[in-house]
């Protein structure tokens, strides 16, 4: 086209009238259709390029941030134009004061700096500066390089093109944001059916199947799976278009790992073929899944229970949300956003689903939700089922079966002794082992104590000592001749002397015989005929010191009457009482011993103790004793452990059913 229309003929002007309306025409179809900016842009540059000769053109874009211009679209743009920094700085004050007037300009422009005093290396530039009033404060110019041969109505004609096309730039600006409202209005109520989809059910399953199913075209996604983490594992409850998961299968273990590892950074994990490295312990889990599953990019957006925002949440991630990909560019930014707007959405009623499930009879409530209007055919049913069940509590209630009070004890002989020391001391020689028989009397034990074998030793000594000055002392008398009256007060002296050795030779024979029945106490004798229990004695006692009152020693008669020692727990004390007080106090008890449960034996209540008392396990209750009854074969053996039932009569079934969970309820709810 001629740099200068006007002066063409008027066929060659109405031509190139024409033409101009072509390309404005192409330019105007263009920005109506779905183009992306950089397709219109790109249709822009190249139909102005041509319409006006020009030798290329930008399309800018001021940041809002920055305030900074960037190229969006060039076409043939000059590398030279802006060589150096100044130049740079001056052509985008160039761009902000078109910004600000909101006026197309025309800039002559040259290569060369004004104040350099050299010839200019390039040809001159006319700068055609055109902003697109999208709104008020524009952002957005284009920009044609022509050279400066043009004339200066050419120049006026080129602007007012400039500000057509801007003005169907404009538009093409309106109707994409017109268009990104309408879609985002679309994801909207999309992203609020979804809400309202997930929400509506109360089971996991349900829940997590419309995630997956409802999530997936609003990500325009190929697949989404939920997974719920529980103790540390994660486990796959739902996966679009899947109605059966089937979990021991390859794919499946290798999903659960990789999210088990992802949620453990309470992050999401964008993967993209071409993105950043991911740690170890996500690539490996990583590249194992993508080897089964064959997708290209994926997401793992972990999901909390009470989120504030994904800064401050501590709380551990309950679940985890995966969308996937086949396709290598659909996980942009728009994407992601969009995949954490879902996750956020759905978390709230996967947390209140898992929540419910945890609750007791969640499963009858959840079906009993799910039941439709009852049909005369179901309220005979519900009626004949209440009638077996009001029956059954009637029996309960009414049927008599016989009431037993349960108690733990040991097989004990009747016969029974323990054998204590009966001072400090030394064991000296044990004369018997575990299971010896011994008879009345017979010696057991010789202790020995180093004391009283001093303190024998020395009254003895002191007792000969005193006996030989008593023995000096009376033949003394043969020598004295009472007719003297010096001899008759020697006399007295003697007599005098006499009597009190003698009162000393009495107490020391007295100390001494004390001794000596202490020694003869440190010989420990069985005081019935019997067998030694106790087991290991002489690893216990050999050369052992013993304190007063320590048991040494356990005999009893074997071949005399046995019984049963029992322990009643405190709960069924009341009970033993009640039945006593009823059927008397020797109550039938039958009994078995651990050992052999598959025997049943009977016997009588003896004895009852009348304080309460503990057994090993410091439980309190009532110690009672058991009399055997005669005639039966019971394999004896003390201290077996026996379980032993008491008879208390006869109460309703559903007392003796349910009288432990009653006195409970007593105990811990209405108390």
């Amino acid at each position: 086209m001629p740099p200068s229309p006007l002066s063409d003929p008027p066929d060659a002007a109405a031509a190139a009238l024409r033409e101009i309306h072509e390309l404005i025409a192409t330019i105007a179809h263009t920005g109506e259709g779905d183009a992306t900016t950089e397709v219109f842009y790109d249709t822009l540059l190249e139909n102005c390029v041509q319409a006006t000769a020009a030798i290329g053109g930008a399309v800018w874009y001021q940041d809002v941030d920055s305030g900074f211009f960037k190229t969006v679209r060039e076409l043939n743009f000059p590398p030279t134009l802006f060589n150096d920094f100044q130049s740079e700085e001056a052509h985008a004050g160039q761009l902000a004061e078109v910004c600000r007037t909101g006026e197309p300009q025309g800039l002559p422009y040259s290569t060369t700096a004004p104040d350099s005093g050299d010839a200019p290396h390039s040809p001159d530039y006319l700068l055609l500066l055109c902003p697109v009033p999208v709104d008020i404060d524009s952002k957005w110019i284009v920009e044609l390089v022509l050279r400066r041969t043009i004339s200066p109505s050419a120049q006026q004609g080129h602007l007012r093109f400039l500000s057509a096309v801007s003005e169907i730039a404009a538009d093409f600006h309106r109707h994409a944001e017109l268009r990104t409202l309408r879609g985002n209005e679309e994801r909207w109520q999309e992203l609020y059916r979804l809400s309202i989809d997930v929400h509506q059910g109360l089971s996991v399953d349900e829940t997590a199947y419309a995630i997956t199913n409802g999530s997936r075209p609003l990500l325009e996604c190929d697949r989404v799976s939920v997974l719920q983490r529980r103790g540390g594992r994660c486990r796959l409850l739902s996966v679009s278009g899947v109605d059966q998961i089937e979990s021991r299968s390859l794919s499946v273990r290798r999903l659960e790992s990789l999210a088990e590892a992802a949620i453990a950074t309470r992050e999401p994990l964008w993967y993209t073929e071409n993105g950043d490295p991911l740690p170890p312990q996500i690539e490996r889990p990583l590249e194992d899944y993508l080897n089964e599953a064959h997708m290209r990019q994926l997401a793992v957006i972990p999901m909390f229970q009470a989120r504030e925002s994904s800064e401050t949440n501590t709380a551990p991630a309950f679940a985890a949300i995966v969308v996937e990909w086949k396709r290598a560019h659909d996980l942009d930014d728009v994407a992601r956003k969009r995949s954490l707007r879902v996750a956020h959405v759905c978390e709230s009623a996967l947390a209140r689903a898992l929540m419910l499930r945890g609750l007791p009879f969640s499963g009858w409530l959840l079906r009993r939700r799910k039941t439709t209007l009852a049909t005369p055919r179901r309220w005979f049913k519900r009626l004949f089922f209440a009638a077996i069940l009001i029956t059954g509590l009637t029996l309960l209630g009414m049927l008599p079966r016989p009431f037993t009070v349960s108690g733990l004890g040991e097989l004990q002989p009747r016969n029974e002794q323990r054998i204590f020391a009966v001072s400090d001391g030394e064991v000296e020689k044990l004369h018997v082992q575990h299971g010896d028989d011994c008879a009345v009397g017979e010696l057991l034990v010789t202790m020995t104590n180093s004391q009283l074998d001093f303190d024998l030793k020395q009254v003895g000594g002191e007792l000969q000592t005193t006996r030989t000055r008593l023995t000096s002392v009376r033949a003394a008398y043969l020598g004295i001749d009472r007719s003297l009256t010096q001899s008759n007060q020697r006399y007295e002296e003697l007599t005098a002397e006499e009597q009190e050795l003698q009162e000393k030779i009495d107490s020391l024979n007295k100390q001494y015989q004390i001794l000596l029945d202490q020694k003869q106490r440190l010989e420990i004798r069985s005081p019935l005929d019997g067998r030694v229990l106790t087991w290991d004695a002489e690893q216990l006692l050999q050369a052992r010191p013993v304190r007063q009152g320590q048991a040494l020693l356990t005999v009893a008669n074997l071949n005399g009457p046995w019984r049963v020692e029992l322990h009643v727990s405190e709960e069924d004390v009341g009970y033993l009482i009640a039945a006593q007080d009823e059927l008397g106090a020797e109550l039938p008890v039958s009994f078995l011993l651990e050992s052999d449960p598959s025997v049943t034996y009977t016997g009588r209540l003896e004895t009852t103790s009348l304080s309460t008392s503990f057994d090993e396990w410091d439980a309190a209750g009532m110690a009672v004793t058991i009399v055997i009854d005669e005639g039966q074969q019971i394999p004896l053996r003390p201290g077996a452990r026996v379980r032993a039932k008491i008879a208390g009569g006869e109460r309703s079934l559903a007392f003796v059913c349910l009288h432990d969970l009653y006195a409970a309820v007593q105990r811990w709810l209405l108390f």
